[in-house]
């Protein structure tokens, strides 16, 4: 299915709705849930095809782990434990496969350079930046890779068909660094505070932020209440 890059396509073309709806997306490629968030978002790009323009942004789930990791050897143990516990659920309640093994073979010391790398692939383009965000998020989550590894990043940026030099020379650079910090900050001004987080805003200052995964049918209400023109009409159908 096709990613968010081929709703900036569309939403060009002639004949597109004049109000667009505006998605800003709010993810971590590490972000156990982000594997349920995309076929939906697909199936809610393919209801409104032209309607909807998506912004990604990064928002790192940990600087440093071991800011975060317990003193103590057996509670680290657990810490990891309880993790893992939680790819199960998450496996369980989506049907999706994860490998939480990478969490004690090797696991990342930050998740920070992960979102470095996907919002240099966005350089490149939203759509090949949302191949390779995917590609990302399987190699984490699914194969047991260590996707904060230079060596990795540039493999799985070849396999989604970015220019590696251009990559490579973006994920180093202290402009892609700082991009990320200011994504983080605008995320915390909106409210976001876990991710996946969503935030639906049209050219009327309307905005709804939505946290979590959500069914297809909330999201849509959400894109419906901010396509209508009667504000007052809208909010009763949202609400109701």
């Amino acid at each position: 299915m096709g990613g968010f890059g081929l709703v900036d396509e569309l939403s060009s073309k002639p004949g597109a709705a004049k109000e667009q709806i505006r998605v800003t997306y709010y993810t971590d490629p590490y972000d156990v849930w982000g594997l349920a968030v995309e076929p939906v978002l697909d199936k809610l790009m393919e209801e409104f095809p032209g309607r909807l323009r998506v912004v990604y942004r990064a928002f790192p789930i940990v600087r440093d782990i071991d800011e975060v990791l317990p003193a103590d050897k057996t509670e680290r143990i657990r810490f990891f434990q309880g993790l893992a516990s939680l790819f199960r659920e998450v496996s369980k309640r989506t049907g999706i496969k994860m490998d939480p093994s990478f969490l004690y073979d090797d696991p990342p010391k930050s998740t920070w350079p992960a979102c470095t790398a996907f919002k240099a692939a966005m350089r490149q383009g939203t759509r090949r930046g949302d191949r390779f965000l995917r590609r990302l998020r399987r190699a984490g989550l699914q194969e047991n890779r260590n996707i904060t590894k230079g060596e990795v990043l540039k493999e799985l940026a070849q396999d989604s068909g970015l220019d590696i030099d251009r990559f490579m020379r973006d994920f180093y650079s202290k402009e892609t660094e700082r991009e990320v910090e200011e994504d983080f900050e605008k995320g915390i001004r909106e409210g976001v505070e876990g991710i996946p987080a969503l935030v639906f805003g049209n050219d009327r200052g309307l905005q709804v932020t939505v946290l979590g995964v959500r069914s297809f049918e909330e999201y849509r209400k959400v894109v419906g209440w901010l396509s209508k023109k009667d504000e007052e009409a809208a909010y009763h159908s949202f609400y109701a």
